[in-house]
């Protein structure tokens, strides 16, 4: 399988990487939302609670607003990371996670687009344990899985097989017959990312691959 070329210019190339990892946060954003909301609804929730609680003897009712005001806190600190994570897609902030955590946290940040299709994504038993720069490692293996997604049908199934310590392989079901959506991301998009941080993508023929960047 040719792997597809990519931009010859390293400025042309940059501009190209950063309006593709724009499409892919603006994909994955839903989810990124829901995780930040949802904190927050929680402690709105907890908040009100507090304010409504029937009265009790002094013991009980002490004891009922310790338990509340502990999750009200404990929620807002978790809201309060969730929105400081979502400027880690803005900026490199220099964290890594393991290949096993990247395709977990790939396949719940697709959520959307898998409820809406009814596809399904099996990610591999075993993974080397390579450790990836987090920034460009979550946009380049989600611009290639939403490429591949959307190369294939609804209710369609992806069974992703890991080999060795550097190469992640997809193998769809089926694939679609007609056109992929226009506003989604071309395979020509997807090697241009990997390639711009030193991965290798192949988004032809009814098997795809990723290779991870040399160590």
């Amino acid at each position: 399988m040719a792997v597809l070329p990519v931009p010859a210019g390293p400025l042309q190339g940059a501009a190209l990487a950063a309006g593709v990892q724009f499409k892919v946060l603006g994909q994955v954003f839903p989810v990124l939302r829901h995780e930040v909301i949802r904190p927050i609804s929680n402690a709105s929730l907890a908040a009100a609670m507090l304010r409504h609680t029937p009265e009790r003897p002094a013991a009980d009712g002490e004891h009922r607003q310790d338990d509340l005001i502990g999750d009200l806190e404990g929620m807002l600190t978790e809201s309060t990371a969730e929105v400081r994570r979502l400027g880690d897609w803005l900026e490199d902030a220099g964290g890594t996670l393991t290949l096993a955590d990247l395709l977990e946290l790939s396949r719940k940040l697709v959520f959307t687009q898998l409820l809406r299709s009814g596809k399904q994504i099996h990610l591999p038993e075993r993974c080397s344990p390579s450790v990836l720069p987090e920034f460009s490692s979550r946009y380049v293996v989600l611009a290639w899985l939403l490429c591949l997604l959307d190369a294939m049908p609804d209710g369609g199934e992806l069974r992703i097989e890991a080999l060795g310590d550097g190469e992640l392989r997809g193998h769809p079901n089926a694939m679609r017959t007609d056109d992929p959506p226009a506003a989604g991301i071309s395979t020509h998009e997807c090697a241009a990312l990997a390639s711009r941080y030193g991965w290798q993508a192949d988004c032809a023929g009814p098997v795809w691959s990723l290779r991870l960047p040399a160590h």
